[in-house]
C-alpha cells in the first residue's frame, strides 16, 4: 500500500468536508435553503470557472421556483 497516496487521500477527504462545510455555512447565511452538498459544490466549480454569480444565483431561484410549484 503506498501510504504517500493513502496520506493525501486523507488529506483531500479533510479539505473537502472543510469546503463543504464552509459552503453550507454560506448558503445558510446567505438565506438559500434546499440546496444539497452536491449542489453546493457544482456551484462552486462554476464559480471558480468564471461564471457570473448574480446570473447563476438568478438561475438557481429560477429553479427553486419551477420545482416548488
Amino acid at each position: 500500500m503506498d501510504t504517500d497516496n493513502a496520506t493525501g487521500d486523507i488529506s483531500k477527504s479533510k479539505n473537502n468536508n472543510s469546503s463543504n462545510e464552509i459552503l453550507n455555512n454560506l448558503a445558510r447565511l446567505l438565506g438559500i435553503e434546499g440546496i444539497d452538498d452536491t449542489t453546493l459544490a457544482l456551484c462552486y466549480k462554476l464559480l471558480d470557472e468564471g461564471v457570473d454569480p448574480k446570473i447563476l444565483a438568478e438561475k438557481i431561484k429560477d429553479i427553486q421556483k419551477e420545482t416548488t410549484i
